[in-house]
């Protein structure tokens, strides 16, 4: 029944979503099934939200406390930081760490060029500046934290 579910939902989405959708998955899996990321990295990672971040902090500021250990952090802002990646030196460091090329080339197609064209059935084109940018950081959101 979930199943179904999932599968009528995704059918519910437009063409695009749906492969970014799949795009995304497969880094997902990818990512973890190689441990490129580190275990105390929250950010982006299923199962690994806000709350679990805050409830390991507090457990390691009271762990350090507790033992009389310091305590070093780090907090990114990542605010408008995907408008700023630059696709190129992202393949590169994709390839550096063994994602499939044709994982790599896809991106870079997809990425490489800032305008979106959409073909209807009438021959009519469409430009959509917004939607790129929202696709964007919807996809590049996995890569960040490869890219930093």
């Amino acid at each position: 029944l979930i199943l179904m579910i999932l599968f009528v939902q995704l059918l519910s989405l437009p063409l695009f979503a749906k492969f970014f959708y799949m795009l995304k998955t497969r880094l997902d899996w990818w990512l973890e099934f190689n441990s490129i990321l580190p275990a105390n990295l929250f950010d982006f990672r299923k199962g690994l939200g806000k709350m679990k971040c805050l409830s390991t902090f507090i457990g390691n500021i009271y762990h350090s406390f507790n033992n009389k250990e310091f305590l070093v952090t780090t907090f990114v802002d990542i605010c408008s930081a995907f408008d700023s990646v630059n696709i190129p030196t992202l393949i590169t460091y994709l390839l550096l760490l063994n994602v499939p090329s044709k994982f790599c080339n896809v991106l870079s197609a997809l990425f490489n060029f800032r305008k979106l064209v959409f073909l209807l059935p009438s021959d009519r084109q469409i430009l959509d500046p917004l939607l790129l940018a929202f696709l964007r950081v919807a996809a590049l959101a996995q890569f960040y934290s490869i890219y930093i």
